[in-house]
């Protein structure tokens, strides 16, 4: 990887630049030194717009770090919307869809149980401000990569209700559920690694082990999932990415991938 792109110089030098030659300055210097000085310190991501904070990972990172220093002892239980208030207060741009599926989130953890057995809609309920930031700092910081996941896990889970449907290939419909259970697992690390191989791509690779952790556990709990309807498709797809996210939250090494760009 280019030194350069490693550290997202570019990105930073682009923005200053802008900002520069927009507004002229009489001394360009002082303006260059004081931004810069704020990106060591990470004050550059307050108050400015969604498109910056997310156009890096360090950004991301800081973000993360002054909104939980800025709210961390708020003890009522929040809903989505009043969480949503503090993060304009840092941010009047910040994307509520963000705020929202972290939210959601929290609910799928503390309910997954109950998803699992009925697979009903995830009724949301009001959350602590420290579940909530535990989601936010995993989702938020590696939101791309979830993203790009998403048509993954609709594959998943077209693969998966073939399986519960008997309609998967002769070589496959034989097989218990154990060894299905492999096939969609290796099928979802495949595809997550196709990520990967992608130039755009910027995590380093040591971090497929945390992963393919989570697919792993993701994997083994479909099995428990039975499926009535074609209809519900749309339903166990949102089950699986959203506990593949709660695994991922749940990954201590991602935790603390996050934190170094801080600390």
């Amino acid at each position: 990887m280019d030194y350069i792109e490693k550290y997202e110089i570019s990105k930073y030098f682009q923005d200053i630049i802008t900002n520069i030659l927009i507004k002229k300055p009489e001394k360009p210097l002082q303006i260059l030194n004081s931004y810069f000085e704020s990106v060591a310190n990470g004050t550059n991501v307050l108050l400015r717009e969604y498109e910056y904070i997310t156009s890096t990972k360090r950004n991301r990172a800081y973000f993360i770090y002054y909104f939980y220093e800025s709210f961390k002892n708020t003890k009522k239980l929040l809903s989505v919307d009043m969480i949503y208030q503090f993060f304009k207060l840092i941010s009047a741009s910040f994307s509520y869809e963000v705020v929202e599926k972290s939210y959601y989130l929290v609910n799928h953890q503390n309910n997954r149980t109950q998803y699992l057995n009925k697979l009903k809609n995830e009724e949301l309920s009001n959350i602590s401000f420290e579940d909530f930031i535990k989601s936010f700092k995993i989702y938020f910081f590696f939101s791309d990569f979830f993203k790009n996941c998403k048509k993954s896990i609709d594959k998943v889970t077209d693969i998966f209700i073939s399986s519960k449907k008997n309609n998967l290939q002769d070589s496959i419909t034989t097989k218990n559920d154990e060894n299905k259970i492999d096939y969609i697992e290796t099928f979802f690390i495949k595809e997550v690694e196709s990520l990967y191989n992608n130039d755009e791509f910027k995590y380093p690779r040591d971090l497929l082990i945390s992963i393919n952790s989570a697919i792993h556990k993701t994997v083994t709990i479909l099995m428990k999932i039975e499926v009535f309807s074609i209809l519900e498709s749309e339903k166990i797809s949102n089950f699986i990415e959203n506990e593949f996210i709660s695994n991922c939250v749940e990954d201590e090494y991602l935790m603390e991938y996050i934190n170094k760009y801080i600390y």
